[in-house]
């Protein structure tokens, strides 16, 4: 219900990809601030179940591909 979420082909992989995007800063609640980089930056606790979650290829918090987290 908080991020844009798109399936995205690229070149070179054989699976899709999920694109997450949050949305635009001023669309967002003052709790919901930030969210994604907290969600981020919380993923070495749950190390143990690792393998269970999907991989994170990047995240991007400059806003100069998209002018919003993603």
């Amino acid at each position: 219900m908080y991020n844009n979420v798109y399936r995205v082909t690229l070149a070179g992989r054989d699976r899709p990809v999920i694109l997450r995007v949050a949305p635009e800063e001023h669309r967002q609640f003052r709790g919901e601030r930030h969210l994604m980089r907290n969600e981020y930056a919380s993923q070495p606790w749950p190390a143990v179940i690792a393998p269970l979650m999907p991989q994170v290829l990047a995240a991007v918090w400059s806003h100069e591909v998209i002018a919003r987290d993603g």
